[in-house]
């Protein structure tokens, strides 16, 4: 296996080599608070805030760097990472109420072996003051230049070790769910926080605040990440009550106001942050940032309000409101503000930035020299129906760690449709849900992501939940002016067909995307409505939109009168306008148009069939038509967010 060299493992383990940059602030408390018999011992591995401290030090950019790896791409990078999982002690493991009943010396005992267990942990502290130590003095370390890539690893699997010995040190709980959250492990780190928590219940009171306030700040931005914005918010409270409001508080308020639609929250937040002083990069600037000049920022505030126009559905207000901002200053909060960045860039259709924000952001991830990751760049049109290749890191080619988290999403769905195995099937789709419902949560092209987890839960054979969030995805497409992706079309021929099929025929079953020839002979064969539909919906939205629409029209000549009648549904007209878009043909929309200019009556009561007739007619130029539509969409679903600002943008271009 790649990783520590012999020479780097005796670097490591010469502590008496490496000086201490300063006497952790932890340290420096009074300690007549904490275990008397323990409290050296706990202090050795650090507080989880010297360890951000020590990894902040460190210039990261995308042209100038101190330090960079390359993609790490070893086979099995999974099976290393589950060796963190190993316990190797002599005692067996214990917990927590356990530990509470044993004897003095037996907890003594223990604690002895948890801080033998812990010397690759304070060694490699006492490297990284070292490195810092000489970053700050000279402007350059030994900071990730050596093949390293095993000491997170290490270091997680001594401290699964010492906490299962000594299960009373909220430090190493601490730190465990910290590294947890650096090769993007969000559940290990929500149980060893948990353990944490619990092991400062063990103290007084007013012990460690410092400690239980960064602990709370961690959870905030973990479940603010996972779009869990309530407990974010406890978190965050706790955090406040403990040391007040900083900047990274009311940024996380605001950032979580934003996201879960309190737009006044937000607005009101993002107003206190208006400016922030962070280290400029010029040509002239040394490697240090702390010598660099400092100069006023909006960053904070761009970020919040970016995410409430993305909220509300403004795009056009978000790319006002975020700009590009430079790739080599000094942001705080980098792997968190320049991952939001890239969702930000591709979202106000400046696709050609995100890749540069997510490669810095994969750049700041904590300690990522340190342990495996993978880069991917993936093409998602099929089932996104977005153009161009996204970017995204996975932390031991596993989990999630920055990028497009819709692509890692869509990696695990197309690998659903070629895999045999059952159980294997069901873990893939299990994945790609998680992550599928984070994006909806968090607000990250959330109609995208229902229209791929409807794909998924039909790869599981799961069509009556697939069934509802197909057509909630595609109400949400439709609405937005975004064209349908192919793979859609296959979840609806499955969907369709399954009308014919024995019930529960395609569970448990290897299920492939219904090709074209399938589709061809069905219809040839048993020429069914079902048949007929399944293949017009497939061939409008992969490259034959005229055969499609005539398939769906099924001979009628006259599709607004055929819909008025009843002999075609308003999903059916949908999909004609569909194909009149992909075609350029005006005729049915400018009718539509013509007759609600007019005040006809009996004219079709669906918001999608006419958001679809508002963007043909802006496609080709007509803004007073398409203005026409979207308002008769608005007038009918009046709390449809997407449709209001999709017609204020248009006004806007009006200049009405």
């Amino acid at each position: 296996m790649r990783g520590l060299t012999p020479l780097f493992i005796t670097r490591i383990l010469l502590v008496g080599l490496w000086v201490h940059l300063s006497t952790s602030s932890l340290a420096m408390q009074s300690l007549e608070q904490l275990p008397e018999k323990y409290s050296e011992q706990w202090l050795k591995v650090g507080t989880v805030q010297e360890w951000m401290d020590l990894d902040a030090v460190f210039y990261r950019s995308s042209v100038r760097r101190v330090w960079d790896t390359e993609n790490k791409v070893i086979a099995d990078q999974q099976s290393i990472y589950r060796r963190t999982f190993r316990y190797s002690a002599a005692l067996p493991a214990t917990d927590l109420v356990s530990w509470q009943q044993m004897s003095p010396d037996d907890q003594a005992r223990r604690v002895d072996l948890a801080t033998e267990n812990l010397k690759i942990v304070t060694r490699f502290l006492d490297q990284l003051r070292g490195w810092a130590q000489n970053f700050h003095a000279r402007g350059s370390s030994s900071w990730g230049r050596q093949e390293s890539v095993d000491v997170l690893p290490l270091c997680m699997e001594s401290l699964n070790t010492a906490v299962q010995l000594d299960p009373s040190n909220p430090l190493t709980w601490h730190l465990l769910g910290y590294f947890s959250t650096c090769v993007g492990d969000v559940k290990r780190a929500q149980g060893a926080f948990a353990g944490a928590e619990d092991a400062l219940a063990l103290l007084p009171d007013d012990a460690l605040p410092e400690v239980r306030r960064r602990l709370a700040l961690d959870r905030t931005w973990l479940h603010r990440d996972l779009g869990n914005f309530n407990r974010a918010r406890i978190h965050l409270q706790a955090a406040e009550d403990l040391g007040g409001k900083n900047l990274e508080t009311v940024l996380l308020r605001g950032l979580i106001a934003a996201q879960a639609g309190d737009e006044a929250e937000a607005r009101r937040l993002a107003g206190d942050l208006r400016t922030v002083k962070i280290p400029r990069h010029n040509s002239y600037s040394s490697r240090n940032p702390e010598h660099w000049v400092k100069g006023a920022s909006d960053f904070a505030k761009s970020w919040i309000m970016a995410l409430v126009w993305i909220g509300v559905g403004d795009l056009e207000m978000a790319q006002l409101s975020f700009k590009q901002f430079s790739f080599h200053d000094r942001y705080p909060f980098a792997h968190h503000f320049w991952n939001d960045a890239g969702g930000i860039y591709m979202r106000t259709g400046r696709q050609d930035a995100a890749p540069s924000a997510w490669y810095l952001a994969h750049q700041w991830v904590p300690y990522q020299p340190f342990f495996l990751h993978r880069r991917y760049g993936w093409e998602n049109r099929a089932l996104t129906g977005i153009d161009g290749v996204t970017l995204d890191y996975a932390g031991f080619n596993q989990f999630y760690l920055v990028g497009d988290r819709l692509s890692f999403a869509c990696r695990y769905t197309t690998a659903m449709e070629t895999t045999v195995s059952e159980d294997d099937r069901l873990n893939l789709g299990i994945t790609a849900i998680t992550q599928l419902e984070i994006c909806r949560k968090t607000g990250f092209l959330p109609g995208h992501a229902l229209l791929t987890e409807a794909l998924v839960h039909y790869f599981l054979g799961d069509l009556d939940t697939s069934r509802p969030m197909l057509d909630e995805g595609k109400k949400w497409l439709r609405e937005r002016g975004y064209r349908l992706p192919s793979a859609t079309s296959s979840t609806e021929v499955q969907i369709i067909r399954s009308t014919v099929m024995e019930p529960g025929a395609f569970r448990g079953r290897t299920m492939t995307l219904q090709g074209q020839e399938d589709l061809e002979t069905a219809w040839l064969q048993d020429p069914t409505d079902d048949n007929r539909r399944a293949l017009g919906i497939f061939l409008i939205r992969n490259g034959d939109p005229e055969r499609g629409r005539g398939l769906i029209m099924n001979g009628v000549a006259n599709v607004p009168e055929a819909a008025e009648a009843g002999q075609i549904t308003m999903e059916d007209l949908c999909l004609v306008l569909e194909a009149d878009r992909a075609l350029g043909d005006l005729g049915t929309s400018q009718y539509y148009i013509g007759e609600l200019a007019q005040g006809k009556g009996n004219l079709p009561g669906d918001t999608q069939v006419w958001a679809l007739v508002g963007f043909i007619s802006i496609d080709h130029g007509d803004l007073a038509g398409g203005r026409l539509a979207l308002e008769k969409a608005s007038e009918l679903d009046p709390d449809n967010y997407g449709l209001k600002q999709q017609l204020a943008r248009l006004k806007n271009k009006e200049g009405m």
